[in-house]
């Protein structure tokens, strides 16, 4: 039963007990900076390092270059802020980040596309209160909400 309830809890915070899916034969994976097509920049950096981390955590995949490797992941981003609380006098109590990331995974040998998807996530947060802020907590809930996903993407049988 405690096995039952912890394989539970483990899927449902986003959390895979699988490890990727090697794509038959391919041991190495370039992971290319991401294009952002969005307003916030230089986050587009630490989502491409928080996706490295996923998939060095989560597979058995080496990191390449694109020159070398047999995989590559591609993404292009889009990132914005919206207000979703206001208080009585209109001001902001909390703001929202949102976007979405696209990735395309190639075979380089080929030029094969072997996947593709879209993954989105949100992250809130409160400005001026303490620890909490677009540039720290909302960025990087929201990266490691969108790593994760891309990590569940790359799961799935190529």
């Amino acid at each position: 039963l405690l096995l039952i309830l912890l394989g539970l809890g483990s899927s449902a915070c986003g959390y895979s007990t699988r490890r990727l899916t090697d794509f038959p034969t391919a041991r190495t994976i370039a992971i290319v900076p991401f294009e952002n097509t969005g307003f916030y920049r230089d986050i587009e950096l630490e989502l491409t390092a928080r996706v490295v981390q996923e998939v060095r955590a989560r597979s058995s995949l080496g990191m390449g270059t694109v020159d070398s490797a047999d995989l590559i992941l591609r993404g292009t981003m889009g990132n914005w802020e919206t207000p979703v609380v206001l208080d009585g006098t209109g001001e902001i109590i909390q703001k929202r980040l949102e976007g979405w990331l696209d990735i395309t995974v190639t075979e380089r040998a080929s030029g094969r596309v072997v996947r593709k998807a879209r993954v989105r996530a949100t992250a809130d947060f409160r400005p001026g209160v303490e620890g909490e802020s677009l540039r720290g907590s909302a960025t990087q809930i929201w990266t490691r909400r969108l790593a994760e996903q891309i990590a569940q993407q790359l799961e799935r049988p190529f």
